[in-house]
C-alpha cells in the first residue's frame, strides 16, 4: 500500500473522486488519478493527439506544428510512446506547454526511453494514470488507457496508423461517444497510414493543420497556420537523417546514398524554404523545432 508521505516525496498528488480536480462527465469513472504536474490542466478542454510508433519523419513534423497549435486552444492530450505521441507531446511543449501525457501503467513504469521528453511533461503540463504506482503494464492496460483518453477528450486527431494501431483503438472510443475524429491523410498503400484512410472513409475528418480541426468545431482558425509541404524521397532521407542525429554537417550529409554534393545543396536549401531545417553555423543543419 502507498501510503501519503510516499506519494508526496515523489509529488504525485492523487486525484480522488471527491476531489475538486477530478475529471467530469467520465463514462467510466476510476477510482483515483494520480498526477505529476500542473494538476488545474485537468480543468481544461483538452484534444487528443495520438499516432502510432510507426511515424515518418514527415509526419512527426507535421504533428509538432499541429500539436503546437493546438495547444494555444486546447490542452494536448496524448500517451507517452515514441512516434506520434511523443511528437504531440514535443510540439505542445513548443507551444502553450498545456500538455496532459496519460499512462497506462503506475509511475514506476514510466519508459526510460523517453524519460527526457516526459519530465519536461511534467515540469511544464502533467502526468497522469489511473494505476497505482508499482503498477507495470499488461496488455489489457492499452485500450482501457486508450478509452480513457476519448473519454477525457472533446475530440481526437490520429495523425498515423497501421492496419491494427492501438490509436485506432482510441478512435473507436471517441467516436462510439459520438465526438469528432480527424486523421491525416496518407497515400495509398502507407503502411503508416492505412488506418488514418480507414478512419477517414468512417467519417473522420481530413485534416492537414490545425485550422481545419478548429473550423470543424466552429472556433476562430489560429494565425499564420501553414499549409504542409510535400516532402521528395532526397529530402525525406535528409530530415531522417537529422532526427537521428540533432546537427550534421555537408561533409556527414553527402554520405547518404544518391547525395552528390550539388545535389544536397539545392536539397538543403529546399528544406531551409520550407522551414523543415535551420542552419546552425559551420555548414550543419538542424531539424527546425
Amino acid at each position: 500500500m502507498i501510503h501519503l508521505y510516499f506519494l508526496e516525496k515523489e509529488k504525485i498528488v492523487p486525484i480522488a473522486r471527491c476531489h475538486p480536480y477530478y475529471p467530469k462527465d467520465l463514462q467510466k469513472k476510476p477510482l483515483c488519478f494520480y498526477a505529476k504536474g500542473n494538476v488545474r490542466l485537468l480543468q481544461t478542454d483538452k484534444f487528443v493527439v495520438v499516432g502510432s510508433r510507426n511515424t515518418s519523419t514527415f509526419v512527426s513534423l507535421l504533428t509538432k506544428s499541429v500539436a503546437k497549435d493546438l495547444s494555444n486552444v486546447f490542452t494536448v492530450l496524448t500517451g507517452v510512446a515514441e512516434g506520434g505521441d511523443l511528437s504531440a507531446v514535443e510540439g505542445a511543449l513548443n507551444g502553450s506547454k498545456k500538455v496532459i501525457c496519460l499512462l497506462p501503467s503506475g509511475f514506476s513504469a514510466v519508459p526510460k526511453q523517453n524519460l527526457s521528453i516526459l519530465e519536461r511533461a511534467e515540469k511544464d503540463g502533467l502526468l497522469l494514470t489511473c494505476r497505482p504506482y508499482e503498477t507495470t503494464v499488461y496488455p489489457y492496460f492499452y485500450e482501457e488507457r486508450n478509452e480513457c483518453l476519448a473519454d477525457l477528450s472533446k475530440g481526437g486527431l490520429i495523425v498515423s496508423a497501421g492496419e491494427k494501431s492501438g490509436a485506432l483503438i482510441t478512435a473507436k472510443y471517441l467516436f462510439k461517444t459520438g465526438k469528432p475524429v480527424f486523421a491525416f491523410p496518407y497515400e495509398i498503400g502507407s503502411k503508416y497510414g492505412t488506418g488514418c484512410n480507414k478512419l477517414i472513409q468512417s467519417g473522420a475528418y481530413l485534416t492537414e493543420t490545425a485550422n481545419d480541426v478548429l473550423t470543424k468545431l466552429g472556433m476562430a482558425p489560429t494565425a499564420d497556420v501553414k499549409k504542409p509541404s510535400s516532402y521528395s524521397a532526397t529530402e525525406q532521407a535528409v530530415l531522417s537523417a537529422l532526427q537521428t542525429e540533432s546537427e550534421l554537417g555537408i561533409e556527414q550529409l553527402t554520405l547518404l546514398p544518391s547525395l552528390p554534393t550539388p545535389t544536397l545543396i539545392g536539397v538543403l536549401t529546399s528544406l531551409e524554404m520550407k522551414e523543415a531545417i535551420l542552419r546552425v553555423g559551420g555548414n550543419k543543419y538542424k531539424l527546425t523545432p
